[in-house]
This record gives structure tokens, C-alpha cells and sequence, in this order.
């Protein structure tokens, strides 16, 4: 699946002069470009070609605004090539992908009545014999895409299909500015997610191509660098733009970008060691095969589940005999066959709360774009959720994190906010903050909250 964002809208010239909408999502040299066809709607794929520059142009900024034509403006139309109702999603022969393509014809505009226009396609298609139904790469590198047979070379369109005709030249090798990032071996598996460099492609700025470097584009032996990291190169990133600006920019914060990816990477490594140890650990220590446990009383909904789904899955691991559920006072009793099945059960049912309070100014680099960091974490340990505090009168510093979930979820969580407090600090002191602040855990806090995590 292809990530639009780091992608370059372009459009495809089509065999009767005509343009598809489509995107550049990656490529095997600057003289084959791997280039996408969209529907429509502009954001889903439908089929993919290996097209020269030479077969693109670059499509206008959207002005917009509707344009008022007059009679003899040349304009451009869009047209779908659907003769008739859309096909069925789950079924794409090439036939079905045909229809869902739309293009911009060159046209002049001939008559205006209200908000119908009726238009003269400039394309000469009359003459041809329909094709099968298919869309192709001819020889000469243009796209065929078959026309419904209600094509007129007049037609009536609505004002809305009507852009000013677009004159940009055709794309070449010249076109295309290129600065390469070598990301060090540990990094390489992390680049092979789009979703990964999103952030950078919005700060070098956008259309722009962000894409793993295919053979030809990777020097022969390693690159030395004095940061004490190996580049044996099996990763490298392309950053590729048709604005020269886009790439001064990546050059300036490719560095920043590879730092922050390791920090994430860092983080999700230790967090799944953590874990590792955990588990490790408890399979070593000797206890009996009953254990008992309390639970707050208002965290007990979350230890039976919804229609006691938690209790039951906690009945039906191997080896665990029974699970009983006192609801006045919130004790479970765990009894099991092996220390394991004790373990495994506790693990689903013990439900706890934890309050840390976080830099005021760190608070926006945990959460990150739209809460995605905290959401990230808060599905990948399985808490139930967090709450945010506003600053309490007697600290402006500080907004507390309320941590709901199980005791494995909640330390977790925790290892990743001091994890992530440190990094920001280690920032910190390299720009020349000499103490900044530091995580904080409050004792009997009583603060009003506000749920971030759903």
C-alpha cells in the first residue's frame, strides 16, 4: 500500500494527449520512475507502471475557486472514463480499473447555458477502433486507457469539471533534485515503513518523494563517518523533490531526522526487553500455586471485562483450577496446577493506577502529532488509558500522567516516559540547558484529569 504523503502527485499523459491523475511512489533509476494511477477521488491506488519523466507533468496548484468560463477559453475537462455505474470494489480486472480512472482533456469551451458548458475535445479519437478493455503502456511511453463509448468529441460538462488548460512541459532527468541519507545498519528494517519519515517529508516540505534507494543509487564500498556507526549501506534513504528548496532543506535536518529515529527505535527495543526480563524472571521464582491480590474497587469492571470476558480468559489457561472474585473488597484468589498458570492469569486481572508528573515542556514531543506517541504506547502495552492533568496550583512545572491498566502495562509505560524525559533532556543539555527538568512522581495526588487515550 502506497503512503501518498511521501509520494509526488504528477500526471500521466495518455494516448490521446489526455492526463490521469497519479503520484511517483518510488523508482529504479531517474529514467524509471514507478508511477501510480488514482482514482477519482485522488486517494486510492488502483494500478501501477515504470514510466519515464518524459510521460509526466507536474499539475497545477488548486486555485481554488470554480472557474467562469467564456466562449473560446481553451480549457481543461475531466472526464471519467466510466461509461456507467462504478464495478464492485472486490473484484478489479482490468476493465474495472479502467472505470475508476478520470483524465483531463485539453478542450475549448463553445457554448455556456447556466452551470452546463458544452465543450469541443481538442483529442482526436473518432477515428480509432475501441481496444480491449485494459490500460497499457504503448511503445511511445503514453498510457491507452480505454474511453467509454458516450465519449463525444462535444460533450455538455458541468462548470465544475472545467480547470484553465494547463501548459507545464513534460518532466526529464532535470527535473528531479535528489539528496541521499545513509541510515545506519541497526536503522535499516525501521525505513522499510513509510509511516516512519512521514514527519520529515511535512518538515522538508511537500510534494516530495521519500524512498528506500534502489541498487543504482548506493555507493560501491561503505561510507566511513566519524559518529562510530557502521553504514554498510543496507539501508539508504532518497529524498527527491522538483524543488531544489525542499532538498536544501532535508540537508539541513537529516541528521535530526536519523537521531530521532533511533530514539524511537531505542525505545521500542527496550521497552520489548523489558518485557523479555520480565517474564524471564518470573518463570525462575519459586512461589506457591495460589496467589491472592487486591485491586482497587473501582478498577474492578476492568479485571472482569466486559461480561466477564477477562475472568474467563483468565479461567481458561492451561493449568489454572480457579479464579474467584470477592467484589466488596476487590481480593482475587488465583489457585493453578504450575507457578506459570498462576502468573499467566494475574497478568490479565491486576489492574492498578500510577500518577507521574511530566515536564511541562516535554509534554508536547511525548504525546506528538495529533497524541499519535502516547496512543502508540497505550496500544502497544495494552493500557486502558491515560490521564492528563492541568497544572495544580502548587506546581506549574509539571502536568501529571494518570496511568490505568494492568501492573505490567502500567511499568511499561513507565519505561517509556522516563525513557522519553531523558532523551529530551539529553536534547536539552546540548543546547546548552544546564538542568532541565526531570520526571516526577507524586505522593496521594489528587487532581482533576482528563482522559487522552480515546
Amino acid at each position: 500500500m502506497i503512503q501518498l504523503e511521501v509520494c509526488i502527485p504528477v500526471e500521466v499523459e495518455g494516448k490521446y494527449g489526455e492526463f490521469y491523475p497519479g503520484v511517483i511512489n518510488g523508482l529504479k533509476s531517474l529514467e524509471e520512475l514507478n508511477v501510480t494511477l488514482l482514482d477519482s477521488s485522488h486517494s486510492k491506488a488502483l494500478v501501477e507502471f515504470t514510466l519515464p519523466p518524459s510521460s509526466l507533468r507536474l499539475p497545477p496548484k488548486d486555485p481554488g475557486t470554480v472557474l467562469e468560463p467564456v466562449q473560446g477559453l481553451e480549457v481543461d475537462v475531466l472526464i471519467s472514463s466510466s461509461p456507467g455505474e462504478p464495478p464492485v470494489d472486490h473484484e478489479q480486472p482490468s476493465d474495472a480499473i479502467a472505470s475508476k480512472l478520470s483524465a483531463w482533456w485539453p478542450a475549448v469551451v463553445r457554448k455556456i447555458g447556466g452551470s452546463f458548458v458544452i465543450v469541443e475535445l481538442m483529442a482526436d479519437f473518432s477515428s480509432e477502433n475501441a481496444g480491449p478493455n485494459e490500460v497499457t503502456v504503448l511503445p511511445n511511453k503514453r498510457i491507452s486507457v480505454p474511453h467509454p463509448s458516450s465519449l463525444e468529441k462535444t460533450d455538455i460538462v458541468e462548470k465544475h469539471q472545467l480547470r484553465p488548460r494547463v501548459h507545464h512541459p513534460n518532466l526529464s532527468v532535470s527535473s528531479f533534485h535528489i539528496h541521499a541519507i545513509d541510515i545506519p545498519d541497526e536503522l535499516a528494517p525501521y525505513c522499510k515503513e513509510p509511516a516512519n519519515y512521514h514527519h520529515f517529508a511535512r518538515r522538508c516540505g511537500l510534494p516530495v518523494l521519500i524512498t528506500l534507494a534502489p541498487d543504482t543509487f548506493k555507493p560501491v564500498s561503505p561510507v566511513i563517518k566519524g559518529d562510530s556507526e557502521t553504514y554498510n549501506l543496507k539501508s539508504r534513504l532518497l529524498v527527491i523533490s522538483t524543488d531544489v528548496s525542499t532538498i536544501n532543506r532535508a540537508s539541513v535536518i537529516d541528521n535530526t531526522f536519523v537521531d530521532m529515529l533511533r530514539q524511537k527505535v531505542s525505545i521500542l527495543q527496550q521497552t520489548e526487553e523489558l518485557s523479555k526480563k520480565l517474564v524471564a524472571s518470573r518463570l525462575n521464582q519459586q512461589s506457591p500455586f495460589v496467589e491472592e491480590f487486591l485491586i482497587p474497587l473501582d478498577l474492578i469492571h476492568y479485571a472482569i471485562g466486559a461480561q466477564g470476558s477477562n475472568i474467563r480468559r483468565a479461567s481458561a489457561i492451561e493449568g489454572v483450577l480457579s479464579v474467584k472474585l470477592d467484589r466488596q473488597t476487590g481480593n482475587i484468589r488465583i489457585s493453578g496446577k504450575t507457578q506459570d498458570a498462576v502468573k499467566n492469569a494475574k497478568k490479565l486481572l491486576d489492574f492498578s493506577q500510577d500518577i507521574f508528573q511530566i515536564p511541562k515542556s516535554y509534554v508536547g514531543p511525548i504525546l506528538g502529532s495529533g497524541r499519535r506517541h502516547v496512543q502508540h504506547i497505550v496500544d502497544r502495552v495494552g493500557l486502558v488509558g491515560i490521564k492528563i492533568s492541568k497544572s495544580p496550583e502548587d506546581d506549574r512545572e509539571h502536568v501529571s500522567f494518570q496511568l490505568t491498566g494492568t501492573q505490567q502495562a502500567i511499568r511499561d509505560t513507565q519505561l517509556f516516559l522516563e525513557f522519553q524525559v531523558a532523551s529530551l533532556q539529553e536534547l536539552d543539555r546540548l543546547r546548552g540547558v544546564e538542568n532541565p527538568p526531570s520526571i516526577l512522581k507524586p505522593k496521594n495526588a489528587t487532581i482533576p484529569l482528563e482522559d487522552i487515550s480515546r
